[in-house]
């Protein structure tokens, strides 16, 4: 445009120039103001100008140069998952108990550093027969973590909520129960999880199953004194407290036993515990702990041997229940972490076979296989429901994916 009114205003001098007139009113200021050039008579009438067509320069149009995609991010889990073979991702799932306090040859299978390399292990979990004292535990630990999968660490777990359910006594602080540290305070719950989570973690333990979300009003039972309250919201706070402490010190928490253990007596230990109540009863109770632990960003959660016939019609345990899974823990509550069973060698599911159990889990949602009763059976049951497409490739890698990013989190995935 600036280029168009020099153009202009250059042949309107010119004309003027030609036509001798004398008077030029030129408003380029845009002030309205004029400006006399040469105000001299002339003698002569001007000659007639051809007529003049100026065009307006025109801008050519230049073409962008051609613009880069950027580069598609690679997820890294992603590529190792797709490099994995489906015996090494079955083995990921599996997180037996092992049978002895030290960890043996990698190369002799029947020690447990063996059966880890044999199984390419994703985890295992700590009874009292695995537990002498704190060197001797940690021996254990780093010797089976030798042992697993090149590049990706175990998950080494344990029962320690304190109280009466306590696997670890040489090099850690003994924590009273969850209804005495409910009694307490958020604050000293907080400071107890920490403290405990920093002190196994030197033993090499990794992953605590605690706290207990279930609602207990009294001290006996199954759950009794393991439970921080009957009162959902006391509850909350003190589960929210736990799994903060627990995992501000390293540790991965496992939040138990979904959809809620506490409003039975029965021991799933022994035989399958029946809950009969309706959705609004547990949205308004047995869920509030749980949607607490959830935002506090609980790295996992167990699932119980539990029925709950009004949520789920079918009656059987919540462990092999894609209603209770998938539906009420994924799609309604909004958890997409790591799922493990209670351990599959209890009572409450000893009618299933093992191989078979296994595969009911996975189909249902779950991730984690704890302590199968039969470790083949349940390794060898999944990989023949794998191999028929019963398990469909893209549901095992949901799961591995979900065990390895956690991994990644807590710095068991190598980086290449």
């Amino acid at each position: 445009m600036r280029r168009l009114l020099i153009t202009i205003v250059s042949f309107m001098v010119i004309a003027a120039a030609c036509t001798g007139t004398g008077d030029l009113d030129l408003s380029a200021s845009g002030d309205g103001s004029t400006s006399a050039v040469d105000d001299a008579p002339t003698t002569a009438a001007p000659p007639t100008a051809a007529p003049t067509t100026t065009t307006a320069p025109t801008t050519t149009p230049t073409t962008p140069p051609p613009t880069t995609a950027p580069p598609t991010t690679i997820d890294p889990i992603q590529l190792r998952v797709d490099a994995m073979t489906v015996e090494a991702k079955v083995g990921q799932l599996l997180m037996p108990l092992l049978n002895g306090v030290a960890p043996g040859s990698a190369a002799d299978p029947n020690t447990p550093a063996g059966v880890v390399a044999q199984y390419e292990l994703g985890g295992v979990i700590y009874l009292g027969t695995n537990v002498g004292g704190a060197a001797q535990l940690t021996d254990l630990s780093g010797g089976l973590q030798g042992a697993a999968p090149e590049g990706i660490g175990l998950f080494v777990s344990i029962d320690q909520e304190g109280g009466r359910v306590a696997r670890v006594t040489d090099g850690v602080t003994a924590v009273p129960s969850a209804r005495t540290m409910g009694t307490r305070g958020a604050e000293a719950v907080f400071e107890a999880s920490a403290l405990s989570g920093t002190e196994l973690s030197t033993q090499g333990i990794n992953m605590v199953l605690a706290p207990v979300a279930d609602l207990a009003a009294g001290n006996a039972g199954v759950i009794g004194d393991r439970s921080y309250s009957g009162d959902p919201a006391i509850a909350a706070e003190m589960v929210t407290a736990s799994v903060t402490g627990l995992e501000s010190s390293g540790v991965a928490a496992v939040v138990k036993h979904w959809p809620g253990h506490g409003a039975t007596s029965i021991d799933s230990h022994q035989s399958l515990p029946t809950v009969d109540i309706g959705l609004v009863e547990w949205q308004n109770r047995e869920l509030v702990p749980f949607a607490a632990a959830f935002d506090a960003d609980v790295s996992a959660v167990m699932v119980g041997h539990l029925s709950f016939p009004q949520l789920d019609p079918s009656g059987v345990p919540a462990t092999v229940s894609p209603a209770l899974i998938d539906g009420l823990l994924r799609e309604e509550s909004g958890f997409d972490g790591v799922v493990m069973t209670d351990a599959l060698d209890m009572g409450a599911v000893s009618n299933f076979d093992q191989g078979e159990l296994a595969v009911l889990v996975i189909l249902a949602g779950g991730d984690i296989l704890l302590a199968p009763g039969n470790l083949t059976a349940a390794r060898d049951g999944v990989l023949a429901a794998v191999a028929d497409g019963r398990i469909p490739m893209e549901r095992l890698d949901q799961s591995v994916t979900r065990i390895l990013t956690l991994k990644s989190e807590m710095g068991l995935l190598d980086a290449s």
